[in-house]
Order: C-alpha cells, then structure tokens, then sequence
C-alpha cells in the first residue's frame, strides 16, 4: 500500500487524491487487506485486493483480528468504501498510467 501511495502521488497515474487518501487513511487505521497466499500472478493480485479493501469489499486485517472490509471501514471511523472511476480502478489494479 505504501508502494502504491508512492506510486500515485507523482500524479502520472490518473488516480484521484481520493484514492491517496484513503490508501493513507487505511495505513494509519492500521488497516490491511488480506491477500491470497496461493494462486497469485504476481503483483496484479495484491493491487486488487487493495482496490476490494479501498470499495468496501474483499476481507481485512484490523487490529488482529480479519474482518469484512465494510465492518473493518467502519470501526476505523473516518474511513468509507469509496468509488472509483474508471482510471482510478486500472491504476489501483495494473499501477499502470491510462
């Protein structure tokens, strides 16, 4: 998640400020997707279950313990699924510029 913030506050990748903040806002909630061990095709797997945490969906960790994404958003307070346009949604699952 660090990576990506890093990746996308150059501005080139067309994801809005939203995206970065919300990426920030789960960083410092301590809130992290869970990833998939097994099945992966690289690094486009772990983008996408970043992508399912930031709307709201897949499953996250939160304090030690895993939970549904809508669940682990709101203990965290601040923080709601949020929507994404479509050149927010490629970059957060290739990191490529549209």
């Amino acid at each position: 998640m660090v990576g990506q913030v890093n990746n996308f506050a150059h501005g080139h990748s067309g994801v809005r400020l939203a995206v970065i903040e919300q990426l920030l806002a789960l960083l410092e909630a301590g809130c992290t997707p869970i990833m998939p061990t097994q099945g992966s095709v690289g690094y486009l797997s772990h983008t996408a279950h970043i992508g399912l945490a930031l709307i709201g969906e897949g499953q996250v960790r939160l304090g030690g313990d895993v939970l549904p994404a809508p669940e682990a958003l709101r203990r965290c307070g601040r923080v709601r699924p949020l929507a994404v346009d479509l050149a927010s949604a490629k970059a957060l699952l290739t990191a490529e510029e549209p």
